[in-house]
């Protein structure tokens, strides 16, 4: 439950801060280019093994175990 509530709010702000950067306001664009500086930050931090299981990575890899596209993709 913990790596999904992890997961959602990655994806979630994500979103926000690209949408900030995209806005027409200068002070909202900053504030979002700053708070994904911090988002790239946190996530060279924890590493990559815990980011494959907050981007749901290894779940794709078990779901679709045979599929060549997703194989692929997750050994990049």
């Amino acid at each position: 439950m913990e790596k999904i509530i992890c997961s959602i709010s990655f994806y979630i702000a994500f979103i926000v801060n690209t949408i900030l950067v995209l806005s027409d306001n200068i002070w909202l664009a900053l504030i979002g280019l700053v708070m994904l500086v911090c988002l790239y930050k946190i996530c060279k931090m924890i590493g990559g093994e815990m980011m494959t299981d907050i981007l749901g990575i290894k779940w794709l890899q078990s779901k679709f175990k045979n599929n060549v596209v997703i194989m692929d993709m997750t050994n990049e």
